[in-house]
């Protein structure tokens, strides 16, 4: 018997035992050929299953490569150890900030409990509303405003002083 690993897991199929008793029992040349062609298949089936595990393997390595590349270019300044600690990260550091009361709120209309404020926020231009908006519901600066806007630091506090300004009168008569 042979010792060559393919012959031997050849010989240990069902369709190749099969095929080899048959020649064995009868050796004639389409017996031969049946066998032969048994064989044939087989080896192709097992040259196909090599190629692909070497070809994931390397396409394994290649990711893993690819990945180690990416993640020591891009690494994240949060996820790194900070030095002469317990192997704490900067991300522990972070803290959450509440909720504020107002966060889920879109305009101003929309928190003001007051009647009369409400009736004066009517008096507003829209821009007058939106910096309002933004300056007291969504607590950003002037400065963040103004970029939002397209617009400088100093015509969003003079608009949100005017608005101001308009609210205060309305008050003070109505």
């Amino acid at each position: 018997m042979t010792t060559n690993p393919i012959m031997v897991h050849f010989l240990e199929s069902e369709k190749g035992r099969a095929a080899y008793a048959l020649y064995r029992k009868c050796p004639t040349k389409s017996n031969e050929e049946i066998l032969n062609r048994y064989f044939q298949l087989y080896y192709v089936k097992v040259k196909m299953i090599a190629y692909f595990a070497k070809s994931l393997s390397f396409e394994a390595m290649d990711y893993d490569k690819r990945r180690r590349q990416h993640e020591n270019r891009y690494s994240l300044l949060l996820d790194a150890p900070i030095k002469d600690e317990n192997m704490e990260t900067y991300k522990e550091w972070i803290v959450a900030e509440e909720p504020s009361y107002y966060e889920h709120s879109l305009h101003l209309e929309e928190v003001l409990d007051r009647q009369d404020i409400w009736e004066a926020m009517k008096l507003l231009t829209k821009n007058q509303k939106r910096t309002l908006e933004y300056a007291y519901i969504k607590d950003m600066k002037d400065t963040e405003i103004a970029s939002e806007f397209g617009i400088s630091q100093q015509a969003v506090s003079k608009t949100r002083q005017s608005a101001l300004k308009k609210l205060r009168r309305r008050l003070k008569v109505g």
